[in-house]
């Protein structure tokens, strides 16, 4: 993992091995840290069901979202999501009445609650919960956008198309994934592409190689 790394111009003080066999079959591995202090994170599950090459490849995968910032740019975007949101609970409130330095939200009994008020917060938490479903698409698209750039750059870093194709099968068959959801499902919720459409990006690289 150590070589991966040092190919790729990221300097790892340690690898950790997660003992998720005692919890689930579900395989992952992940790349965290700032400054010097970077390790890679595996789990025992992935070690066991693919090959050191497979591992290798999905651990590419990790430090492709790190090199192209996309932890920075997930916090980036979480702050505007939050000010965003912010706003929204704000304007709902506003739209409904304006207490003289608060907004209120009136109910049509004639009472009304301030946004300062602790018994809004089950209306704040409503309000959320309505604007973020709606919001999700947004948040999921710029997922699996990142993930498609971390997937480009496995492939490219390894230079071995079918072996990303085979982990990415292994990967599916392990945290049994399901092959056909719904294009709207996927719009909505799905925070990465559909495994068929990852095992296609590297059959098209493929093709491009040969």
């Amino acid at each position: 993992m150590r070589e991966v790394a040092e190919k790729a111009g990221v300097k790892v003080s340690k690898i950790f091995q997660i003992n998720e066999s005692k919890y689930s079959k579900h395989t992952n591995a992940f790349f965290t840290g700032f400054g010097p202090e970077k390790s890679i994170y595996i789990f025992d599950t992935l070690i066991k069901t693919n090959t050191p090459e497979q591992v290798a490849s999905v651990v590419a995968h990790e430090i492709g979202h790190w090199k192209n910032n996309h932890v920075l740019k997930n916090i980036l975007l979480s702050f505007a999501g939050s000010v965003l949101m912010t706003w929204i609970v704000y304007f709902t409130y506003s739209a409904c009445g304006y207490a003289p330095g608060y907004p209120h939200f009136s109910f049509f009994d004639g009472t009304a609650l301030t946004i300062s008020d602790i018994a809004s917060l089950p209306l704040i938490s409503a309000i959320l919960t309505v604007f973020s479903f709606w919001l999700s698409p947004i948040e999921n698209f710029v997922s699996r956008k990142f993930e498609v750039t971390a997937d480009t750059y496995e492939i490219g870093m390894g230079g071995h198309p079918e072996i990303y194709i085979q982990s990415m099968v292994q990967l599916a068959k392990d945290n049994r994934s399901f092959l056909f959801p719904h294009p709207l499902v996927t719009f909505w919720y799905a925070s990465h592409p559909p495994i068929l459409e990852r095992v296609k990006l590297g059959e098209n690289f493929n093709k491009e190689k040969k």
